[in-house]
């Protein structure tokens, strides 16, 4: 049995953790001829998507079926490279946006870890890689990249959790959240300002995009910072807006 390679691993993730901006891409993940219990098996036994994998099938038993079901029916049809990234990508984006509501219906402390995580990734990827993450800041994971292992395991929390907060939004959420009033935006630049001054004045001359990678880096995770340390309403709607950029 192959097992599931990084590259295909990186996908599933990048697919659900998608929030700044979406990137998806998804390559053959195993060898031509694998049935939905070869593809399980795959992922399961990779441990970079370990959370996401067990996320899906423990709150979307239908959704992790018919991913399973989609793959398999592609590897069994010798499909190319191409034809099986053109699959799995919609099938992810599909999920991803039907999802977009319930995750913004998510109870607030559920929003609130999704800010944190997103803080720790930038961290991460700031220490390892300030030109990738100044990319990812400024518009979502380019296409091709290659984050180190230990982003890869914050992309693979991240998945989880916004599975996990779809679920409960379905489940017993309210309405979904429109995203920050004009009091809670302020409240955020307050707080991105007593957090790191120069980022937040950066962040509020819109002049990121001409900032040195770090400066941007910095900056967006002032950003994920500020929104987890506002109380947890104001964080929630904060994080709402944010995921739906």
């Amino acid at each position: 049995m192959k097992a599931l390679s990084n590259r295909a691993a990186l996908a599933l993730v990048l697919a659900f953790a998608a929030g700044l901006a979406a990137f998806i891409l998804v390559p053959p993940l195993l060898e031509t001829g694998s049935g939905p219990e070869d593809i399980a098996e795959a992922l399961d036994g990779n441990p970079d998507i370990r959370q996401t994998v067990a996320a899906l099938r423990a709150d979307y038993p239908g959704d992790y079926r018919a991913l399973l079901e989609l793959l398999a029916q592609r590897s069994r049809a010798g499909g190319d490279e191409e034809a099986l990234d053109r699959e799995a990508a919609a099938f992810m984006r599909r999920f991803m946006a039907g999802k977009a509501g319930a995750v913004a219906a998510a109870p607030d402390a559920q929003l609130r870890d999704v800010a944190i995580g997103y803080a720790e990734l930038i961290r991460v990827l700031r220490e390892r890689d300030p030109d990738l993450c100044a990319r990812f800041v400024a518009g979502g994971m380019p296409e091709g990249a290659r984050p180190p292992r230990v982003a890869m395991v914050r992309l693979d929390r991240i998945s989880a959790l916004r599975i996990r907060a779809a679920r409960a939004g379905e489940d017993g959420g309210g309405p979904p959240r429109a995203g920050p009033s004009r009091e809670e935006s302020r409240a955020l630049s307050e707080r991105m300002a007593r957090i790191d001054p120069a980022s937040a004045e950066l962040l509020g001359a819109g002049a990121i995009a001409a900032a040195p990678p770090l400066r941007q880096c910095q900056a967006g995770l002032v950003l994920y910072q500020a929104a987890a340390a506002l109380p947890a309403a104001q964080s929630a709607n904060v994080v709402a807006g944010l995921l739906a950029r």
